[in-house]
């Protein structure tokens, strides 16, 4: 299973490579992998709930089950006749496609600890955020003290001094700023 979920990953990024609206050309064969593919999965799906006694209870207790389950109907849904073929339902199915992937969460113990660890981490992402907020806000104080006469274009008040630590802290536009603290010719004034 392991390797069908990733000629599914390779099958998706093939054909959303060649998916751009100019493209006029139809790859039957990669249409063909992908019902292939589809078809494994439901049979993975049989065999799993004939392994559990066809108990429909003991199936769903697995989140994990679920979400194959959700990942293999919602395939066979959007490929009803009856669907309109927009691009947009197009994306969707082949992101619904890509999420086969995460099936190898499944197969890989040690990614699935790894994984059920973040989930359960959820919860205190907000008081992280609330630490991360009150040490930008001491550092953006701190910065405006000591740099707002040699770079006022990035310490001149509260919100440009954290904006700009959320430059540094990221990397976005870091040489940017470097260049301009080193050039005082470069300087505005906010």
């Amino acid at each position: 299973m392991t390797l069908v979920i990733c000629c599914a990953g390779v099958n998706v990024g093939i054909q959303t490579e060649l998916a751009h609206p100019g493209n006029v050309y139809t790859f039957p064969a990669l249409d063909l992998i992908d019902n292939v593919i589809l078809a494994f999965f439901t049979l993975e799906l049989a065999v799993t709930f004939i392994s559990l006694n066809f108990h429909p209870c003991e199936f769903f207790y697995d989140p994990w089950n679920c979400f194959d389950l959700f990942i293999v109907a919602a395939c066979y849904i959007f490929m009803l006749p009856f669907m309109p073929n927009l691009s947009s339902i197009l994306s969707m199915l082949r992101l619904l496609r890509l999420l086969r992937v995460l099936k190898l969460v499944k197969a890989l113990p040690q990614l699935r600890i790894i994984i059920e660890a973040l989930i359960s981490g959820f919860g205190s992402i907000t008081f992280v955020t609330i630490i991360l907020f009150i040490f930008f806000y001491l550092y953006a104080n701190i910065g405006m003290m000591f740099f707002l006469r040699n770079d006022p274009a990035h310490w001149c008040n509260l919100q440009t001094a954290l904006t700009t630590l959320f430059r540094l802290a990221t990397l976005a536009g870091y040489s940017d700023l470097v260049c301009v603290s080193f050039h005082p010719s470069h300087q505005r004034h906010c």
